[in-house]
């Protein structure tokens, strides 16, 4: 999928793109669905501002942004250090890199910063 817009309309029609599903280079995609459903307790800590999500790709956190990517959060423009420092603490942590491996060392990570 060259660009956005198009990866967006496919999925609007239910298709799944091959060339949307990133993949090491020279590797072979197989395209499958490996759904888990996850839930936790509602905690009203948990606020918009306080939710992040992670890529790992061979075993490292290579990006991290808001969840809520689309809204601005002005109260945690002075603390992004700060969040990203915890953030990379508990990703380094034996169990999580532990759990990143189990899963092929390519995953997608929710975290809740609490502060």
């Amino acid at each position: 999928v060259a660009q956005g817009a198009v990866a967006q309309g496919a999925v609007a029609q239910g298709a799944v793109a091959q060339g949307a599903v990133a993949h090491p280079p020279g590797g072979e995609v197989t395209l499958s669905w490996n759904m888990e459903l996850v839930a936790r307790a509602w905690d009203p800590r948990l606020t918009p501002e306080s939710e992040y999500r992670g890529i790992a790709w061979n075993g490292e956190l290579s990006c991290l942004c808001q969840y809520f990517h689309p809204l601005y959060f002005p109260g945690m423009r002075d603390r992004s250090e700060e969040v990203q420092r915890d953030i990379m603490a508990v990703y380094n942590s034996p169990e999580v890199k532990n759990a990143v491996a189990r899963l092929g060392g390519h995953c997608i990570i929710d975290f809740a910063w609490l502060g």
